[in-house]
Formats: structure tokens, C-alpha cells, sequence
């Protein structure tokens, strides 16, 4: 700017103090941020956080890589080929699976099938038929009792249609109970009963014989033979002989067990079965199969001996009588599969295991040697010892590799790499990208092993698909590429490397090919300018990592075939998983720890940006300032190692602040300055505002830490020359005293070196303005003498640049400013009016150059 000082100042205020002044500006009110960054800020500023982190740290790593220390040493499966002898380090027992099977096969086998079984089948038989003559007396007495004694033929036909029966069984049903005998009776009682005798019904007519002989029977005082039909009770004499000969039938076959089908009685014929009588819970033992009959065989039974011992009867009438018990027959004995099933459980779990013994040093498979079931079985159950005994001594020595990794890994970064930042926060981001990428690889590699299986890939391939790459390419992304290299590719990517390849049980060959990957994805992430390379960042690492799978395979002493086909495309695989996942986690590390990496900064760099937009508008002296600063910035911080694309588009949006008031500084000013009509101390104050302005619109835009950083640390604690002079002699006149911690920025001073650089092209840039002869000579003194006031004043104290570096700046400050912003100009004439001859006195372009030439020297 053009009010700043070129002169030596000592700062008047403390360090201390002038942070106190810049907090309100410097952070962000708590209340105002996501709830998972208060989260993350809290535990990050909590006492003890350090060492607590690393504990954390170490435990998720341990948690993650847990399967290596709980891996059972012995894992071989059956038809597998052994590589190597093993014997039994101890005495175990094995059991012995297929001997205890057969003894609960047998056991199963012993356990006799229940049945339910219903003693009262007979008697159930008996009442079907009891109740279906019960209802045919009912019928015959009711008709009896109307007195309607119709011809046998009309008798017949009228129950037919109502029982539909034959005629020629109800014939002989009327046989059987006496009810043909009974009208034949009546008619010859009526007969010989004279009718005069017979009072008559009042009313009655007489129609006949028939109807006149049956009045004459009802009124007749000596009994009728059919008296029998006109009492309900019980049933008819001949329907209880029809019923007792059908019940000592039916008890010659009361010794019979029915079952529904010829299988349920050929598994009953082979073995005993225990009965479970529906009517006692006292069960017993069923040894006598030959009385177990089928429901087809019984109804055989039935039929024959109903022939036999009912043979007198009408043939229609004794099949009627079968057939109307065979409706009612049903099985008595019933298969109970659920409680046989409860049954064979209980004895299946009453049989104890068969074991074998191994004796310590036994060889166990000998190399070469296909392992069967029993060798498996064996190697098992040395594993479950193993495990039983050591798996916690394993978790501790993986805890302790862990943390030796760690923390001999931050004592290399620290020792050796000059430019790795000793801040908490890239530790912070190193140990995320750690345990993010472990989490990756781990799950990746038991997902690639299921999908094996399912989809018959070779196994040993599957150990090249974790994206290890991914940890070192990311560290390359967010910390930088010259840190990056030597730090996260050696520490973040031996870590990841070493583990995973322990893991997948790679041995030494798959380190090296992770290792590879690993620093691939350093490499080829070094220059990252938009999303899209990070993708082919991937490929990148996915194609070396094709390359170096043959030097692989042949370590292993594999030989060329279908396997390696399928291993490299495991290979390319995990490159553009690594760039996948990398894509997708770059914005989730940003927004968790409030950086900004390269692609964004491309991002922001871009003219089309709305801020850049409204700057150029509302402020183009400002926006034309900070592109011409832009431009020194980037060429200092290429110098010096620094990143330059951060320190270009840290100078774009340094000064957006000054959009809230753009009149108020003179490189925007057309007319009069406003300043003459303010006191210096009201100038000083909208002067230094434009900071505070330029903090609250960079998070509106969520532009990131390290621009907010910027516009708040590139003027430092600097003086306002200009109004603390016209303060000075505005207070000399009225004898007042003035601070001149009033007339100074809060600070911070620089924190960084990129923010170094925009402090002092800041300057050169405002001060370079007000040459009025901008040759090289004075370029290069004023921006040695801008410099040296900057060191002077302490304005560099913390930015961590050094002398060399220094020099190196204003290299690259002369070189822009000399050859690209304010070289000479050459100084063109008039031009003259022709004379009257018509020769042009107006010099030619040539003769103008090499004037200017000559002129130059």
C-alpha cells in the first residue's frame, strides 16, 4: 500500500499483546461452527491432547491390523498343499469328528419312534353304526305314529328318496325290525275287527280298507303288533340284534394297531416303538409288528369276516352295514415326529466327543503333503491353543510395533526433513491418514478374499488389491510434495506398507510392491492442480503397480500363467480405488481440519470466482494491485521451494476486504482523497478495517484457513506511516500526546513463508507505484530497503524464512518487476504537419528505435 512506512520502526507493542488484539479476528466464535468441529476443537485443545492423540492413535491402528496379531499360525484348508513341515508345539487333544458322529449317528438311530396310539377305535366304530340306526328307528317310529300305513312299495319309495338307500337295504332294514311283520299284523287284526264296532274320528272319512282297518287298530283295546313302533324308547328288538352282532364283529378286530400307510407299518415291523396311549400318560413298549395292520389291509379284514360271521344276513344288507362302519374307521396308531425329534436330540447330546491325542513334537503335515480332514482338524486345534494362550501377549507386541513405528517415524521427519512443519496439525492430519488408509486397505482385503470365494478368482491375488498408495498420495496432496516425500511416503507409507503386507501374509515381496505404490502415489500427486488428476494420480499408481507384479510373482517363485492375468488386474484395481477413495476423502480432510489443498486453490485462482468478480468491480485498483502481487508472489515462493499456487491466490483475495469501503484507498481513488476531510485516527481505523471485513467475507466463502491466514497476517503490526505523521503534527500544534499503537495493524506478524512473501510483494508492489523512475537500479534498491525495514521491525520474525531465502525473493521481485510490471518506456514525439513540398518531417518507427537505442546505451 502506499501509506506504509519505508523507514525503521521499533514495534511498540508486545507479542503478547498484539495477539490479544488480533483473537477476535483471528478465531472463529465456537458457537458459531458444525458441531463436529467443536467436537474436534475441544479434545485438540484439551490438557494432555498429545500423548493422548498418539494413545489413540495406536489403539485404532492395533484395532485395525488386530486379525494380524490374532491370525492363527496354522491355516491350511483341506486339499490344500502343505509348504512347509509342522509339528505339534504341545499336547493337544483333537477331537475327533467323524468317530463322534457315527456314535450320534447311532444314538439317533437307537431312539424308538413314538406314537400316539387310541385305544377306543372300536368302540367309536360301534357308536358311528349305533347312531345311524338310532336315527333310522326314529324315522320308522315317527311314520308309525301318523297312522299312514302305506303299501309296502310306496313305504319303500318314500324312504329312498328321504335316506337315499337302495330299496333292496331298506327292505331289509324293515326285515330286520319286525316293521314289515308289524303292517302285515295290523292289516289281518283289521281284517277281522268289524268296522261297525270301531267308533270313528269326528270328521274321518273312510277311503278304504286299508285306512278303515287302521282306525279300527287304533281304537281296538287288545294290543296291535304295532305297539312296538309307537315307544321311543330305546331301539327296535331287531335293531338291537343287528347292533350286538355288529359289535362282536367288530371286537374280533379290537387287537389290531391301524396305521394310515404300508411305510408307517414297514418302520414299525422293522424295530420296537414306544406307544402313547391318548387316554393314560403311561407309555409302553410295542413289540408284536404282525398285528400292526394298514387301513387298506383292515378294510379287507373287516369285509371277509363280516361274510363269516354275519353270512345270514341280507348279502345288501351286511355290505350296508360295512360300509357304514368303514366311514367311521380311522388309524389308532399316529406317528409323533415332534417329540421322536426331542427325543433324538436329547440322545444325540448324551453322546460324549471322541478325541485323539497329539503328542508334543509330532509332526503334524509333512511339506508337500495334500492336507486332509483329520491334518485340518489338527492344525485347528493347535490354533484354538495358540490363540487361548497368546492372543493378548500378540495384541501387546503388535500395540508396541505400532508405537515404535510412530514415534521413530516422527523422529526421522522431524531430524531429516527440513521442510516438514512442526505443528500439531500435520501431525494430526499424518496420524488421520494413517488410520483412514489402514481402515481401507483392511476392509478392501477381507472383501476382495469373500468375493474370491464367490467368485472363484484366485485367492493369492486378491493381496494386491488394498489401495496402500492411497495414504502417501493424499499426504502428498495435503501437506505438500516436498514434505511429502521424504515424510509422508517413508513414514505414512512404510507404516501402511508393512502392515498390510504382514496382513495379507505377502511377506517381504508385497512390502516392496506396496512400498512401490506408495511412492508413486507420492510422486504423482506432487503437482495436483485440479480434482480430475487425482484420478488419473491412480491410474498412475495402478500401472506401476502392473509393472511391478511380475518382479513379484517371480520373488515368490511363481511361474507366468492365468494367476498373474488376474493379479495385475488387482493390481491396476487398487490405483484407481486409491484414487477413488482419495477423491472422495480430499474434501472431508478440508473441511475436518480447515485446510486447503492445491485443486481448491485452483479452484479459488480461477478469475470466475464471485469474490475475484465483485473485486474487480467495486474495487479495480484493488483487484489490478493484488493480480500484478499475484504475479511476485508466485515467482518468490517458486524460488525459495515454497507453494506457489498458495501464495498467488493469497494474494488474490488478501485485500477483498477493502471492498466494503473501495473509495477510502488511494488506489481507487479518481478525485479527491476523503481522507482530508477525517482525523488521522479515524483514517487509520477504516484503513486497518478492511481486515476485519476481509476475515468475515473469507468464511462467509469458506475460502479456507490458510487465506484467512493471509489477510490476516499481510500487514503484521506494521505503522500507517502516513497518519501517524499527520497525527504527529496535527497533536504537535495542540500539544496532545499520540499513541502509536493506535496507528498499527493487531497483527499477527507472518506465520508462514508463503505469508512472508505476501508481506513484502504487498509492499514492493504499493511502493514500486510511486517511482517516478522505475529503473532497475532503483527497483532493486527500494525492494532491498522495503526487505531490511521488514526485518528491522520484526515483521519476519516468525515466518520461519531465512537469509538465503531472502535473497532469493528479491531475485525473483527484480526479475518480474524489471522485465514484466515497469520497464521504460520510450518517450514518442510529436507529430509534425507536412511541409508545403509535401515531405513529412514525422521520423519513421525505425528511426524512433534505434534513437531509443542510442539513448540507452
Amino acid at each position: 500500500m502506499a501509506e506504509e512506512t519505508h523507514k525503521p520502526h521499533a514495534t511498540d507493542l508486545a507479542p503478547d499483546d498484539r495477539l490479544n488484539i488480533s483473537l477476535s479476528l483471528r478465531t472463529e466464535p465456537l458457537d458459531q461452527k458444525p458441531l463436529y468441529k467443536r467436537l474436534v476443537i475441544q479434545i485438540r485443545e484439551s490438557h494432555g491432547w498429545s500423548w493422548g492423540g498418539f494413545a489413540l492413535l495406536v489403539g485404532l491402528l492395533t484395532l485395525i491390523y488386530s486379525p494380524l496379531a490374532l491370525r492363527m499360525p496354522h491355516v491350511l484348508e483341506v486339499g490344500e498343499v502343505a509348504t512347509r513341515n509342522i509339528k505339534a508345539e504341545r499336547d493337544v487333544l483333537v477331537e475327533d469328528r467323524a468317530a463322534t458322529e457315527l456314535r450320534r449317528e447311532k444314538a439317533v438311530a437307537a431312539v424308538p419312534p413314538v406314537f400316539d396310539w387310541d385305544p377306543h377305535m372300536v368302540a367309536s366304530l360301534s357308536s358311528g353304526i349305533s347312531d345311524r340306526l338310532v336315527e333310522l328307528h326314529e324315522a320308522m317310529h315317527t311314520l308309525a305314529k301318523s297312522g299312514q300305513w302305506p303299501e309296502q312299495k310306496t313305504l319303500e319309495q318314500a324312504w329312498g328318496e328321504r335316506y337315499t338307500l337302495p330299496s333292496s337295504i331298506l327292505k331289509a332294514l324293515f326285515e330286520v325290525s319286525g316293521l314289515m311283520q308289524a303292517l302285515d299284523a295290523a292289516r289281518k287284526q283289521a281284517q277281522e275287527t268289524p268296522l261297525q264296532a270301531v267308533p270313528l274320528p269326528e270328521g274321518a272319512k273312510l277311503d278304504g280298507a286299508q285306512e278303515a282297518a287302521a282306525h279300527a287298530l287304533v281304537q281296538a283295546t287288545k294290543p296291535s303288533p304295532m305297539a312296538l313302533f309307537l315307544e321311543p324308547k330305546g331301539l327296535n328288538p331287531g335293531f338291537e340284534h343287528l347292533l350286538a352282532r355288529i359289535q362282536n364283529w367288530l371286537k374280533t378286530h379290537a387287537h389290531h394297531w391301524v396305521v394310515a400307510d404300508s411305510a408307517t407299518q414297514t418302520r414299525i415291523q422293522r424295530r420296537p416303538i414306544n406307544l402313547n396311549p391318548l387316554d393314560n400318560p403311561k407309555e409302553f413298549r410295542l413289540t408284536i409288528p404282525d398285528r400292526v395292520v394298514t387301513l387298506e389291509q383292515l378294510t379287507v379284514l373287516l369285509r371277509d369276516s363280516a361274510r363269516r360271521q354275519m353270512g345270514d344276513l341280507n348279502p345288501d344288507l351286511r355290505l350296508w352295514v360295512v360300509d357304514q362302519v368303514l366311514e367311521y374307521l380311522h388309524p389308532n396308531l399316529t406317528y409323533n415326529s415332534a417329540e421322536t425329534r426331542l427325543r433324538q436330540i436329547q440322545a444325540e447330546e448324551d453322546v460324549d466327543q471322541v478325541y485323539l491325542r497329539v503328542r508334543r513334537g509330532q509332526m503334524v503335515v509333512l511339506e508337500g503333503e495334500v492336507v486332509s480332514e483329520n491334518t485340518q482338524l489338527k492344525l485347528s486345534a493347535l490354533n484354538k491353543g495358540d490363540m487361548s494362550d497368546a492372543k493378548w501377549l500378540r495384541v501387546l507386541g503388535l500395540s508396541i510395533t505400532v508405537a515404535l513405528f510412530l514415534y521413530i517415524g516422527r523422529l526421522f521427519l522431524l531430524r531429516t526433513a527440513a521442510a516438514f512443519p512442526r505443528d500439531r496439525l500435520t501431525v494430526e492430519i499424518l496420524g488421520t491418514l494413517l488410520v483412514i488408509s489402514a481402515s481401507l486397505s483392511a476392509v478392501t482385503l477381507a472383501l476382495g478374499q469373500g468375493m474370491a470365494g464367490v467368485f472363484q478368482w484366485p485367492a493369492q491375488s486378491v493381496i494386491y488389491l488394498p489401495p496402500v498408495a492411497m495414504g502417501s498420495a493424499m499426504a502428498s496432496l495435503i501437506i505438500g510434495a516436498r514434505v511429502s516425500l521424504p515424510g509422508g511416503t517413508m513414514v505414512v507409507g512404510t507404516a501402511l506398507s508393512f502392515l498390510t503386507s504382514q496382513l495379507a501374509g505377502g511377506g517381504l515381496p508385497l512390502f516392496i510392491f506396496y512400498m512401490i505404490g506408495s511412492l508413486m502415489g507420492g510422486l504423482s500427486l506432487r503437482t495436483c492442480r485440479r480434482r480430475f488428476d487425482v484420478l488419473r494420480s491412480g491410474l498412475a499408481i495402478g500401472l506401476v503397480q502392473i509393472a511391478v507384479i511380475p518382479a513379484v510373482e517371480l520373488l515368490n517363485g511363481n511361474t507366468p500363467g492365468i494367476d498373474w492375468v488376474y493379479s495385475m488386474s488387482m493390481g491396476l484395481m487398487s490405483g484407481l480405488l486409491a484414487g477413488l477413495f482419495a477423491l472422495a476423502l480430499i474434501p472431508l480432510m478440508e473441511s475436518l481440519f480447515n485446510i486447503t489443498t492445491d485443486s481448491r486453490l485452483m479452484e479459488l485462482a480461477a478469475g470466475d470466482h464471485p469474490l475475484l468478480r465483485e473485486l474487480s468491480m467495486r474495487s479495480p485498483g484493488t483487484y489490478h494491485h493484488s493480480v500484478m502481487m499475484g504475479n511476485l508472489a508466485e515467482e518468490a515462493a517458486e524460488k525459495i521451494g515454497a507453494n506457489p499456487l498458495l501464495a498467488r491466490v493469497m494474494a488474490l483475495y488478501h485485500d477483498i476486504g477493502k471492498m466494503a469501503k473501495p473509495a477510502y484507498f488511494v488506489e481507487n481513488q479518481s478525485g479527491a482523497n476523503r481522507h482530508d476531510q477525517l482525523s488521522p485516527s479515524m483514517s487509520a481505523k477504516i484503513i486497518m478495517s478492511h481486515v476485519k471485513a476481509g476475515i468475515a467475507m473469507a468464511r462467509q466463502y469458506k475460502l479456507g484457513e490458510p487465506i484467512e491466514e493471509a489477510i490476516l497476517t499481510h500487514q503484521g503490526t506494521s505503522l500507517l506511516q502516513f497518519f501517524y505523521n499527520k497525527a504527529l503534527n496535527e497533536s504537535a500544534r495542540r500539544g496532545e500526546v499520540v499513541d502509536a499503537a493506535d496507528y498499527r495493524y493487531p497483527g499477527p506478524i507472518p506465520q508462514t513463508r508463503e505469508a512472508g512473501i505476501l508481506m513484502l510483494a504487498d509492499s514492493v508492489e504499493a511502493a514500486t507505484r510511486s517511482l517516478k523512475d522505475p529503473a532497475p537500479a532503483q527497483i532493486q534498491a527500494m525492494v532491498r530497503r522495503i526487505i531490511n525495514n521488514k526485518i528491522r521491525d520484526g515483521q519476519l520474525d516468525d515466518c520461519k524464512l531465512t537469509m538465503r531465502e531472502l535473497s532469493l525473493i528479491e531475485e525473483a521481485f527484480l526479475r518480474v518487476l524489471t522485465l514484466g510490471f515497469y520497464h521504460r518506456r520510450i518517450a514518442y514525439p510529436e507529430i509534425r504537419k507536412p511541409s508545403r513540398e509535401g515531405a513529412s518531417n514525422v521520423p519513421s518507427l525505425g528511426a524512433i528505435v534505434v534513437s531509443s537505442m542510442a539513448k540507452n546505451g
